[in-house]
């Protein structure tokens, strides 16, 4: 179940074979203590994640491709999504990796035919913020919440209704949808959408700004059983960030609330080797170097 890659071309077909399914990609040495400690870990992991695509790749004899990465520590884990490295992980750390690979598992489970998915794991929280929002209730509390609608945790405005939420990638996305979900008498009503802001738009000027697009929405599309609310998809193909400004609520309250913000779409997909960024650590770092 974990393939063995043995040259570069067969690296890239990985890539592009896989759709939209994440790839976890071992690399490793027959030398490397760690490495053969992780092993079965990695196959365990394959074996119970079968929308994960796992793969491995010996760096003393791929080294094309342990050398695109700058692999200079092992094992180093790398995650891609359409060709792009996403996240990665150096050392041999069993609960991490499982960690990693649940998160973007979950997120492929939500895959449609179109290759669209929930990208709250292409969200870059430590960039991530909310203007007026509640030091109990905020944003982040909802970026993970256990499941759409969960009254346990939500966002909730704190001087008035208004929310400017400044959502960055870690990479460039492709937008599809926006699934919203709040309880009725605190819902959002009025929603812009920004692209690609460098910051938080203030509020004034996200008042008075036109937006990408706009909502007028009713209780209806926050429903949790609701249809993703449709983007104008040719206006949201190259976003690194995203501005969701809530300008008033369904019962014109002080107080907004939102249980659940997931954006819908695909990472802008490429599978070209010129691109790929560096994936591992310093060397010395955690694990075994590559010599």
């Amino acid at each position: 179940m974990v393939r063995e890659i043995s040259s570069e071309d067969e690296f890239r077909a990985l890539l592009e074979s896989a759709g939209a399914k994440p790839v976890l990609v071992d690399f490793y040495a027959n030398w490397c203590g760690p490495c053969k400690a992780m092993a079965p870990k990695v196959n365990d992991l394959a074996s119970r994640n079968p929308d994960v695509v796992f793969a491995k790749v010996n760096v003393d004899k791929v080294e094309a491709v342990s050398s695109a990465y700058g692999v200079t520590s092992l094992p180093t884990f790398a995650l891609f999504l359409r060709g792009q490295r996403i996240e990665s992980l150096v050392g041999a750390d069993p609960d991490a990796l499982e960690a990693l690979v649940k998160k973007y598992a979950k997120s492929a489970e939500s895959v449609d035919k179109f290759g669209h998915m929930d990208m709250l794991s292409l969200i870059s929280m430590a960039e991530t913020e909310c203007l007026n929002e509640s030091d109990a209730h905020p944003l982040k509390s909802i970026m993970s919440a256990p499941g759409a609608g969960d009254s346990s945790a939500y966002l909730e405005s704190d001087a008035d209704e208004q929310l400017v939420i400044f959502i960055t990638f870690s990479q460039s996305v492709k937008i599809h949808s926006l699934r919203l979900v709040a309880p009725y008498e605190n819902a959002p009503k009025t929603v812009k959408l920004f692209i690609n802001q460098p910051s938080p738009i203030d509020f004034s000027a996200a008042e008075s700004a036109e937006g990408v697009q706009a909502f007028q929405l009713t209780s209806a599309d926050v429903q949790p059983d609701a249809e993703p609310l449709q983007l104008k998809f040719v206006k949201f193909q190259n976003v690194r960030t995203l501005t969701v400004f809530v300008q008033d609520n369904q019962a014109d309250s002080e107080v907004t609330r939102l249980s659940r913000l997931i954006p819908i779409g695909c990472p802008v997909a490429t599978t070209n080797m010129t691109d790929f960024k560096r994936v591992a650590g310093k060397a010395g770092e955690v694990g075994s170097s590559v010599h």
